[in-house]
């Protein structure tokens, strides 16, 4: 993909990366404040019930299979 400043203009040939939307593991809701991050490990805290919890950013490709756990090295 080139870096041209037409391109940047129209959304329709922006590219596009996966979101998957974090939810608060107790409540289930997307009422969520990230308070922290570092390196690819955020703290978020959940605005309805008040559950403090992570969330990890994976690597490209990972999602799939992904088992749960952080690496000790994060």
């Amino acid at each position: 993909m080139t870096n041209n400043r037409d391109d940047n203009l129209d959304p329709s040939r922006w590219p596009v990366v996966p979101f998957v939307p974090y939810r608060c593991p107790n409540c289930d809701r997307h009422r969520v404040k990230t308070s922290n991050s570092r390196g690819r490990v955020r703290h978020h805290v959940c605005l309805a019930c008040g559950m403090r919890y992570k969330s990890y950013e994976l690597p490209a490709g990972s999602v799939a299979e992904w088992n749960g756990e952080i690496p000790s090295d994060e």
